[in-house]
């Protein structure tokens, strides 16, 4: 398993602290075979290897698919072009679904957030606002909901 992969399916584990999640990782990606028996090894729980195996809130294949696209990138929690400041919140982010030049993640960066539902009066603004912006140097970073930033704005 590749460990574009296993990062995929490590996302799904629950209860895996930072410094865990990224040993993990590691051993996972040196071992050619993953099997229940190896992660109960490792510590993990009955529902923690079920997770690991069945995702339920993730398309391995279609994230797989959409890495595979060029300009897409994977960065996970333990790669050098992780933002340093977003890992030391509580919770960082496990994996960074990137469209772009992931050395943008180190640039400073503003959200855009705005209404599912925009008028065209909004989207305007959004517009105007994200050139501006992006002109000015700043990286402009989306959740990727369903709103204003995910217009291609």
């Amino acid at each position: 398993m590749a460990q574009r992969e296993v990062w995929l399916r490590l996302s799904e584990v629950k209860g895996l602290g930072v410094m865990r999640l990224c040993q993990l990782a590691d051993c996972l990606a040196e071992t050619p075979r993953h099997t229940p028996a190896l992660l109960r090894s490792l510590g993990l729980t009955e529902a923690q290897i079920s997770a690991f195996f069945h995702p339920r809130s993730l398309d391995i294949s279609a994230s797989l698919r959409w890495a595979e696209r060029e300009g897409h990138h994977l960065v996970a929690l333990n790669s050098p072009a992780y933002p340093s400041l977003l890992k030391q919140i509580a919770s960082p982010p496990r994996l960074l679904y990137v469209k772009g030049p992931p050395e943008l993640l180190a640039s400073p960066q503003l959200a855009m957030v705005g209404s599912r539902n925009c008028s065209h009066y909004g989207e305007h603004w959004a517009q105007y606002f994200a050139a501006r912006l992006v002109n000015s140097g700043f990286t402009l970073t989306s959740g990727l909901a369903m709103g204003i930033d995910g217009n291609g704005y």
